[in-house]
């Protein structure tokens, strides 16, 4: 599925910042690995890792979620 989508995973990954429009929309999200720092934009971004750091990072809520995160 992820394969017909042309989807990049990215393991071993680590959210660094997420950059915003004026209208609270992310717009680019940085992360870091072993490469160094990357950029990213996306029309969707799901972040997997169980820790709802992206939903943190862009304060907006988890679907799904019980989390009440601050």
């Amino acid at each position: 599925m992820v394969a017909e989508v042309e989807a990049s995973i990215l393991f071993q990954t680590r959210l660094v910042a997420v950059e915003k429009k004026q209208d609270n929309e992310v717009e680019t999200i940085i992360v870091a690995n072993k490469a160094g720092f990357s950029a990213y934009r996306a029309r969707v971004y799901v972040d997997s890792n169980g820790d709802g750091d992206l939903s943190a990072q862009a304060s907006t809520p988890e679907e799904g979620s019980t989390s009440r995160r601050k």
